[in-house]
């Protein structure tokens, strides 16, 4: 295919975007939970965010954006929030990032400082949009919990989403690279 570095097969491509989509279904009912300290609950709200943020590279595009899309409406209405808030958070999100179309790997460091920056920036976007849309203040200590609680949760699901990766991936996919001969 032309003006593309690693083309993906169309059924592989799409069996990526729907894979990446389960999993953010997944995450979507895990960011329902959280963990009760002594005196703090721990949410798991920002946790779905990582499926956008690590989405396969090479996966269908049009696939990807209706899944995240639809597994955003899902989790508003799940989590009895804002109709259209996560799905609007995370298409601009894919957007931006564009993480099916990334050209060369990152490894954990810069994939964690990217994750971290992105959760700052989605916490300062509600905060943003609740301010001017909704017109209430969103609780700046809970968000901060739940931004802190997902950075403690990000290397289990990095290496979850990585050993799969080696176990059913190739070397494009999930930025797998292959050791050095």
């Amino acid at each position: 295919m032309a003006g593309t570095l690693n083309y993906t097969p169309a059924p592989k491509a799409r069996r990526m975007a729907f894979i990446a989509t389960l999993v953010t279904g997944l995450l979507c009912i895990l960011s329902l939970m959280s963990v009760n300290g002594q005196t703090l609950v721990y949410p798991f709200v920002m946790v779905p965010t990582f499926a956008i943020y690590l989405w396969p590279q090479g996966a269908n595009p049009i696939i990807s954006l209706v899944g995240i899309v639809l597994m955003g409406f899902w989790l508003d209405h799940i989590s009895f929030g804002p109709t259209g808030l996560w799905a609007l958070t995370w298409l601009v999100l894919f957007i931006i990032y564009r993480p099916d179309t990334r050209a060369k790997p990152q490894g954990y460091w810069g994939q964690f400082a990217g994750a971290v920056l992105t959760l700052f920036a989605i916490c300062l976007f509600h905060t943003l949009l609740g301010a001017t849309v909704l017109g209430r203040p969103m609780d700046i200590f809970s968000a901060g919990l739940s931004v802190g609680t997902a950075c403690f949760v990000f290397p289990i699901f990095y290496v979850i989403r990585e050993y799969f990766a080696r176990s059913y991936g190739n070397r494009h996919d999930y930025y797998y690279e292959a050791p050095s001969k």
